[in-house]
This record gives C-alpha cells, sequence and structure tokens, in this order.
C-alpha cells in the first residue's frame, strides 16, 4: 500500500510537470510565430531544460519560473508591437515608409528569469564545493568527483566508529541484517588498485574509451549516484537505530554519531539524493 501511494504521487507530480512543459514550450513557440521572437527561444529553453533535468533540479520551480519569463516576454513583445502598430499608422498618414524598430529579446526582468537554470546549477556547484574530491578522469563530471570525495571521508572519518558502536549495540542480530553494508564500504569509499573506489571502474572505463559513449556515461553516472544515495540511507539508518535504541552510548561516542549523522544528512541534501535512494 505504501508503494503504491508513493508511486501515485510520483505519477502525479510527474503528470503536473509534463503539463507545464508543454504549456511553456506552446507559449515560447506562440511567441516565435506571432510575435517574431528569435527561433533560438526555444533552442536555448530546450537546453536549460536539459540542464535542470541533469542537475536533479526542482522540475516543477524551475518550468514555474520559465512561464513567468515567458510571460513577461509576452508583455514586452504586446507593448512593442502596439507601439509599431502605432509607428506604422503615423507613417502611413505621412506618406513616409515604416520603419520598425528592433525586439529586444529580454529585457532586464525577463533576461534575469531566463538565466534561472543557471542560476540554480551555480547554486548547486557552490553548496558542493566544500567536499573535497578523488580524481577519477579528466573528464569526470564534477558532482562524481566531489560526491565520492565525500565518501573517503565517511569511511575515513565516521565509519570505524560508527560500525563499532552498533555492533555493540545489536551484535551478530546486527550482522545478519546488514551484512551486505561492510562490502559496500569497501566498494564505494575505499581506493583500489588504480586509485578509485572499485565502484568507479566502469564509469572510469567508459570516459576512457574513445570514441566516447555519452549515453552510456551518462547512465553509469546516474547508476553510481543511486547506489551512493541508497548507500547512505543505510548508514543513516543505523545511525539514528543506534541512537533510538543504545541507553550505554557513552556522551562521547554519541557525539560522533551524531556529527555523523548530521554530515550525512547533509550529504544527502547538498548532492540532492534523498528522492533517488527510493530507487533502489
Amino acid at each position: 500500500m505504501y508503494t503504491e501511494k508513493v508511486m501515485f504521487g510520483i505519477n502525479k507530480s510527474k503528470n503536473k510537470i509534463d503539463e507545464l512543459l508543454k504549456e511553456v514550450r506552446a507559449e515560447y513557440d506562440d511567441l516565435i510565430t506571432n510575435f517574431g521572437r528569435p527561433r533560438s527561444l526555444a533552442r536555448e529553453f530546450d537546453f536549460r531544460y536539459h540542464d535542470a533535468v541533469e542537475y536533479r533540479l526542482d522540475l516543477m520551480h524551475f518550468l514555474q519560473a520559465e512561464k513567468e519569463a515567458a510571460a513577461e516576454l509576452r508583455k514586452q513583445s504586446e507593448a512593442l508591437k502596439a507601439a509599431d502598430k502605432e509607428k506604422k499608422a503615423k507613417t502611413t498618414r505621412a506618406n513616409k515608409p515604416p520603419v520598425r524598430e528592433p525586439v529586444p529579446v529580454g529585457g532586464e526582468k525577463g533576461g534575469e528569469r531566463i538565466s534561472f537554470a543557471d542560476k540554480l546549477i551555480q547554486e548547486f556547484t557552490d553548496r558542493i564545493q566544500k567536499y573535497p574530491e578523488i580524481i577519477i578522469h579528466p573528464d569526470a563530471a564534477f558532482e562524481m568527483k566531489k560526491l565520492f570525495g565525500a565518501l573517503s571521508c565517511i569511511e575515513n572519518d565516521y565509519w570505524s566508529i560508527v560500525d563499532r558502536i552498533v555492533r555493540g549495540q545489536t551484535g551478530s542480530k546486527r550482522f545478519r541484517d546488514t551484512i551486505d553494508l561492510e562490502p559496500e564500504i569497501a566498494r564505494m569509499c575505499t581506493p583500489g588498485m588504480n586509485g578509485v573506489p572499485n565502484a568507479l571502474g566502469t564509469y572510469r572505463q567508459l570516459l576512457e574509451r574513445m570514441p566516447r559513449d555519452y549515453k552510456a556515461v551518462e547512465r553509469e553516472e546516474k547508476r553510481c549516484l543511486v547506489n551512493a544515495a541508497s548507500l547512505l540511507k543505510k548508514i543513516q539508518m543505523e545511525i539514528i537505530t543506534a541512537l533510538d535504541t543504545g541507553t550505554s552510548i557513552e556522551q562521547e561516542e554519541r557525539d560522533k554519531m551524531v556529527e555523523a549523522k548530521v554530515y550525512i544528512d547533509s550529504m544527502i541534501e547538498d548532492f540532492r539524493l534523498k528522492d533517488l535512494g527510493r530507487l533502489k
């Protein structure tokens, strides 16, 4: 029942996004067809939308801003069209050839709205800038280098104490319930023979292969992101359970557990991994 509710919510949200996307595209097409706006307007929107999807921006927020930007452009276009019509009428009365002034593409307010996706992408980049990064490949995505750099910190700074405390609380039962967690930590957080975690082996190979299959690279990036989100969620739940049930944990150890949870919570938020954790 829970799964059905989640899926229904996801489908409902997707339908709203699809409807809004059609509305925005129709607005830009109308501006091009009926107001003489350049065709590049629609292409530039498609580029921004692609970036918004790739960087997992809030599409409802993004498309609403685009809709408002298109409305602002329409308002400007209608005013310019009315002014142009009036000039034509005056020119005709004076028996002079009409002079058409160039139609600006943006305007200050419209231009600010249209760059909304770029601003959100820059905000995302600024948020993850604080994390360390690992060397994967010169063409590796900035997000991937930062994410796996942050994962390496979990192993170096937090995992040993989290693992020890949780094992002390639940003993063999915890080991039976989460036997897959230790190998996942090793696969995703520990550098392998080539200096990168084994989880990035396929990703690195795809980047080194020429000619490069960019669709395969993108699919592998998404797979790595989903796996990272799943691992972080599992560690997060281990910590929450230990803090809720561990009455014998020393205060210093509890503080370290809380610190680890704050770090993981921040990672999930900063890398926008919350929804991805549900996909595995």
